[in-house]
């Protein structure tokens, strides 16, 4: 056991109709998505894409052992739906830290 990994920490959402998959943070102590923190689910859910890290435990405290790489394999979206999950520029230091090859 661990006291900031919740019993019921986030919930997995999958919206057949869309073919999507959300996350929905249920703790007390944060659920995180590629470092970033997310809302609580007052607030709302956030869209999982293909290779996105969620993690149990804040990454700044150094300890990435509580968490999964997110493996959508077979999404199945209606053609009249488009999905687009939102994107973000690398930085300059975060280009120079991982490099450009993300196959």
């Amino acid at each position: 056991q661990d006291a900031i990994i919740s019993r019921v920490h986030c919930v997995l959402e999958l919206d057949s109709e869309r073919g999507a998959v959300y996350i929905v943070d249920c703790s007390t102590n944060g659920t995180f998505l590629n470092g970033h923190r997310l809302p609580s689910k007052t607030v709302g859910k956030v869209l999982c894409s293909h290779g996105d890290e969620l993690l149990f435990k804040d990454p700044a405290m150094g300890d990435r052992e509580f968490g999964y790489t997110m493996n959508i394999i077979d999404l199945s979206v209606r053609p009249e739906t488009k999905l687009e999950a939102p994107r973000r520029l690398l930085t300059p230091e975060e280009m120079a830290k991982y490099g450009r090859d993300f196959a």
